[in-house]
């Protein structure tokens, strides 16, 4: 079974310098970094890709390929420098890993300001900068796949990292693993689930 827990997190600014909506207060970038690093750690070996399962509540669910059943936590949130920035803040984050894979379901307070959800999108991702645009579902996104590397020089593999926007709804798939078509298979492997479906967690 999945294990629930919540925790309060107020915003910082991802590692592709972009301002995020919500990052750990003073651990700011520090903890993007921190997040890969363990994420590189768990990167020791390519199992075969397991079936997508459903994850969330109603509203809000989605499919992934997880290694393993996830842990799942949730956060409320204080963000006022994405508000001033986006035009809008997240008011619950709730998150699902496992293994070396990460989902965030972020809620947000009100639509993106226009002209905003490019850089709003990008600043989700590991890859920062190098992500492109695309769409997911007729919903748009940005996807992109980076050597994992932190601060120290150590590299090891490729993170990967999704983010599409349903709606009001920001959906934020994080994963490292040994070889980049490995990679893009879990992010390929990310579906947003509309309907009455029943979730593993």
């Amino acid at each position: 079974m999945p294990v629930a827990s919540t925790v309060v997190l107020q915003g910082a600014r991802s590692a592709g310098g972009y301002p995020r909506l919500v990052r750990p207060g003073r651990l700011g970038v520090a903890v993007c970094f921190l997040v890969v690093a363990a994420l590189l750690a768990g990167c020791s070996g390519e199992a075969a890709l397991a079936p997508p399962a459903i994850h969330g509540q109603p509203g809000y669910r989605f499919s992934v390929s997880f290694s393993r059943p996830p842990t799942v936590r949730t956060l409320q949130l204080s963000d006022a420098e994405g508000q001033a920035l986006y035009g809008t803040s997240v008011a619950t984050r709730r998150m699902w890993s496992a293994g070396t894979t990460m989902v965030w379901v972020d809620s947000l307070t009100k639509p993106v300001r226009p002209g905003r959800l490019p850089y709003l999108l990008r600043s989700y991702l590991p890859s920062g900068p190098s992500g492109h645009r695309v769409t997911k579902g007729g919903d748009p996104a940005m996807i992109g796949v980076v050597p994992g590397c932190i601060p120290t020089g150590q590299c090891s593999g490729f993170v990967g990292g999704l983010v599409i926007l349903d709606g009001q709804t920001i959906y934020d798939l994080t994963t490292s693993q040994n070889s980049w078509s490995a990679a893009y298979a879990v992010l390929d492997s990310f579906r947003i689930v509309h309907g009455k479906h029943r979730a593993a967690s």
